[in-house]
């Protein structure tokens, strides 16, 4: 998915592309999504909460996946 950072800032703005459709495209959520989102999804993998989470790619994408 779509995560804003100075990256995709930059990608968008080298290619004169639209952030709009960039995001119309990647995200089912209707946005971009954040940084701390994908930190608070790395933190709950090395937590006591994903314990029991085995063999599982979790996709922190903002639906870009189901697409």
């Amino acid at each position: 998915g779509a995560i804003d950072t100075p990256m995709l800032q930059e990608s968008v703005a080298a290619y004169k592309l639209d952030m709009a459709q960039v995001t119309s495209q990647m995200s089912l959520a209707g946005r971009t999504g954040r940084p701390d989102e994908i930190a608070k999804a790395a933190l709950w993998l090395c937590s006591d909460d994903a314990s029991f989470t085995y063999g599982h790619a979790l996709a922190v994408d903002g639906g870009y996946l189901a697409r």
